[in-house]
């Protein structure tokens, strides 16, 4: 911290110059060289009667000689900050406050300023930052007019800044409470003249937001005979510090006139006034009924009895005194009756959970001289046998002279509003069709239930079931259909189980029971006797009669679980295992089940999907389509999916599809293909001689996400792109979905592409269909194609689907060709085109579109 040169209009003393105080010790000591022992004494009793922090800089020397008051202000003693020179001594103050030090110093050796003073922060011991007041003078001058020596105090302010901090979030706070309340604020700052009005202070004066007021044009809106009221109130505050809190009347900017309380505080400094700040209300309907009540205190019966909330006003002791039209009505009471009997028989609280009696909040409103509210749901029993939900709240009377006259106590009904909270409640927890529970509180009555196991030792069980045939209602009847078959099993379920149990909803045509406190044996009747009453109902929807039954997985819950979370998938795993062996049965898990234990391979599938998925695992081949009986340039390729594993190894789909259909992959399977196809195609945009075909899953051709982001897919690409595209459904599946299928197909078809029908043959369903579904190609079942040679039968059935593909206009693929006389006979039948192994083993996609992508640039590049 250097030492600026002190200027020639330095305020403190010079060499030699008389002064009082401390700075007259400093002034003798500079002129006759050393202090007298005699000044020293003088110094050290003032200051250890003052118990200063004392610092004395002697600048030339470069040394800062400190007291024990000071050092223990950052918790050292001297010897330990010994010696202290001016660098030791910066680098205790925070760096922040370094500038503003020297800065100051600076000024007051200039003579800029009388003394130095700032407010800073050190650094104590310990590690935190102490807040301080340093404050100094030079006390000798050298020969040259550089000052030699300083000296100094320190007072802590720490609790003076904290109550600055808590008094600048009290003013925040109170300027957000003013706009709640409708308090304005001002604030006049003198030194500036400059006024400022809070918004709401400028509402209430009927002035825009960028509307700037003075002090002269603030007075103006006062009406005419209060502007020199508040005149004298303003001169009288900058005169003595006086505030001011009046009701005036005001005149709005827009000529309305109306009462205002206004509020005046001061603020000094050395003395003076510097600041005024207040509050502005509009007191208008306020005033008027304190008018109004003063003139005729019936008015106030009035009042009260037409407000929505109960009032009972009570004596210091808490018997009744009154009360208005509404609390007669939720008490079940007559004023008359009630008045001098304790508020306590009149108003009977009890906490809604509990059933239990409510303190009385009078008395303690009462002996406090404070408001106090209830603070647990309440319910008030009406002696007319009705029950509402109320929120209370009791206050003191309290006349001018302080006494308490009594309380009035305000009960609010809220019973409408609890009942919809509970709904929430309810709602949250339960599945809205049904009632039943939903998943996420099943889980936790699940765990519940698996800690009691670990515990107790008490055995419990889990069943999850799962509706077979459901989805043949819902595309039959329609989904309200399907909701109120829904419901009418649940009571099947319900009744099977004990009031004991839980039944919850998982969601769609899924359901899970815990029966509590219940063993294997007993588990697993209670199931067979639920498969039982299912199979034994008829769902009748006008014409259609159905049967549904339900596969049940049945889990035991017993400690050695590791987590409820382990108990679901078992369940999930017993249930599927059930659908897989016949559905309508009920299957237990036990870990050496080979069918369980196959559903679990095709768990770990599933998440392998996953894993494949979201690292892009996934590869295409692609397999050609040759047409029989012409010469084609066009080059079909029927694209064929793998698994990449992280060795490099190739999975074909016969490993993973199965995991993929049960655990309902499949449409993020298709999506997948379904964007690349896209994307090879784009890449070729100005070759139409290729040709992609893609197969899709029943559960994405049923699935109405998969219709609207495949749609958005195929809007994002140019028409010649999606003309390239064919994309094959089987037999089986359009059946399945006939409905969803439906639409889906005719979306595809306008926007472009082809549609190829897959496997047909396979179901030997009805014809009935194609008439109702347009195609474009007709896929026969390779089945077929490749015992024709050999059974009659098959040659028939191929050679009446060729028939069936011309009367449509249908191009006929035959798939699984396996020898050249299969071939032969295909082309002698009208067979349009032909695919196999005995055609084309399937390769990586791009190794069969390079050679076209090398021959398209050979062409651009001749």
């Amino acid at each position: 911290m250097k030492s600026p040169p002190r200027s020639s209009s330095a305020s403190t003393p010079k060499p030699g110059a008389a002064s009082d105080g401390v700075g007259a010790v400093g002034a003798r000591s500079a002129s006759e060289g050393d202090q007298t022992e005699e000044d020293r004494r003088f110094l050290a009793g003032v200051i250890e009667a003052l118990e200063a922090a004392t610092w004395e800089w002697d600048i030339k020397r470069d040394r800062v000689r400190i007291n024990e008051r000071w050092a223990s202000l950052l918790g050292y003693t001297p010897d330990e900050l010994h010696p202290v020179t001016m660098e030791r001594f910066r680098g205790l103050i925070h760096p922040d406050d370094v500038p503003l030090v020297e800065a100051s110093i600076a000024a007051h050796f200039r003579g800029d300023l009388a003394n130095y003073d700032c407010e800073i922060r050190m650094r104590h011991r310990q590690g935190h930052w102490v807040w301080l007041q340093t404050r100094g003078r030079v006390l000798a001058w050298g020969d040259d007019g550089e000052p030699c020596r300083m000296f100094g105090v320190h007072l802590p302010i720490g609790a003076r800044k904290r109550h600055e901090e808590n008094l600048r979030r009290n003013e925040q706070l109170l300027s957000i409470t003013g706009q709640v309340a409708g308090v304005g604020g001002y604030e006049l700052n003198l030194l500036t003249n400059k006024l400022i009005w809070t918004d709401q202070t400028k509402q209430i004066h009927g002035v825009g937001q960028d509307y700037e007021p003075s002090v002269e044009t603030a007075i103006d809106f006062y009406a005419p005979q209060a502007r020199a009221i508040i005149s004298e109130a303003v001169a009288r505050a900058l005169e003595t510090g006086e505030g001011w809190d009046l009701e005036l009347p005001l005149i709005r900017a827009s000529g309305e006139r109306i009462w205002v309380r206004a509020q005046g505080l001061t603020e000094s400094r050395d003395g003076e006034v510097i600041r005024v700040y207040g509050a502005f209300q509009d007191v208008t309907e306020r005033r008027q009924l304190t008018q109004a009540l003063a003139e005729n205190n019936d008015l106030l019966n009035v009042t009260l009895e037409s407000i929505g909330d109960a009032v009972i006003t009570t004596d210091p002791s808490g018997l009744v005194t009154w009360m208005n039209p509404v609390a007669e009505r939720l008490t079940g009471t007559a004023c008359g009756d009630m008045v001098g009997r304790g508020v306590h028989e009149v108003c009977y609280l009890v906490d809604e959970s509990a059933r239990e009696p409510l303190a009385d909040l009078v008395k303690p409103c009462v002996a406090g001289r404070t408001a106090v509210s209830l603070d647990r749901d309440a319910l008030l029993l009406s002696r007319d046998g009705s029950e509402y939900a109320v929120e209370s709240k009791a206050a003191p009377i309290i006349n001018g002279e302080g006494e308490v006259l009594g309380a009035v106590m305000v009960l609010y009904d809220v019973t409408e509003r609890r009942r919809l909270d509970n709904e929430m409640r309810y709602r949250a927890r339960h599945d809205s069709l049904t009632g039943l529970l939903n998943r996420s509180e099943l889980e936790f009555m699940l765990g519940q239930a698996h800690e009691d196991a670990r515990h107790s030792g008490c055995l419990h069980a889990l069943l999850f079931l799962d509706l077979d045939q459901f989805k043949i209602v819902n595309d039959t009847c329609g989904h309200s259909v399907g909701d109120e078959l829904l419901v009418r099993v649940v009571g099947l379920f319900t009744k099977g189980v004990r009031g004991t149990d839980t039944v919850a909803r998982l969601g769609g045509d899924e359901f899970a029971i815990i029966l509590h406190d219940c063993p294997p044996e007993e588990a697993e009747r209670l199931a067979s006797t639920i498969c039982q009453r299912v199979r034994d109902f008829r769902f009748v929807c006008g014409e259609h009669r159905f049967r549904v039954s339900v596969s049940i997985g049945l889990v035991s819950v017993h400690g050695e679980w590791s987590h409820p979370a382990a108990i679901m998938q078992a369940a999930d795993t017993a249930c599927y295992a059930a659908k897989d062996a016949g559905r309508d049965r009920v299957r237990r898990y036990h870990d050496s089940d080979t069918e369980i234990r196959s559903q679990q391979t095709r768990t770990r599938w599933a998440l392998r999907i996953e894993e494949s998925l979201e690292h892009d695992r996934f590869v295409l081949h692609g397999q050609r389509i040759a047409r029989l009986r012409a010469d084609d340039p066009v080059d079909r390729i029927e694209l064929l999916i793998r698994m990449c594993e992280e060795d490099g190894e190739l999975v074909m789909p016969g490993a993973f599809m199965p995991a993929a259909e049960r655990f309902r992959l499949m449409m993020r399977i298709d999506q997948w293909v379904l964007g690349q196809a896209l994307a090879l195609l784009s890449a070729q945009a100005n070759d139409a001689t290729t040709e992609i075909y893609v197969n899709l899953s029943g559960q994405s051709l049923g699935d109405r996400d998969f219709h609207d982001s495949a749609l958005v897919a195929l809007g994002a690409v140019p028409l010649n792109v999606r003309q390239r595209l064919i994309l094959e459904v089987t037999e089986t599946a359009v059946i399945a979905n006939l409905c969803d299928a439906r639409g889906f197909l005719e979306a595809v078809r306008r926007a472009g592409v082809r549609v190829a029908l897959d496997d047909f043959g396979a179901g030997m369903s009805s014809y009935g269909y194609l008439r109702s579904l347009s195609f474009d190609y007709l896929k026969i079942d390779g089945q077929l194609v490749s015992t024709m040679l050999e059974d009659p039968l098959s040659l028939a059935v191929v050679r009446s689907f060729v028939d069936i593909a011309g009367v449509l206009d249908l191009q006929v693929v035959a798939e699984h060709v396996q020898s050249d006389e299969i071939i032969g006979e295909l082309t002698r039948l009208g067979v349009d085109m032909a695919q196999g192994f005995h055609l084309h083993r399937p390769e990586p996609i791009q190794a069969l579109l390079a050679p076209r992508v090398e021959n398209e640039r050979a062409s651009g590049a001749a």
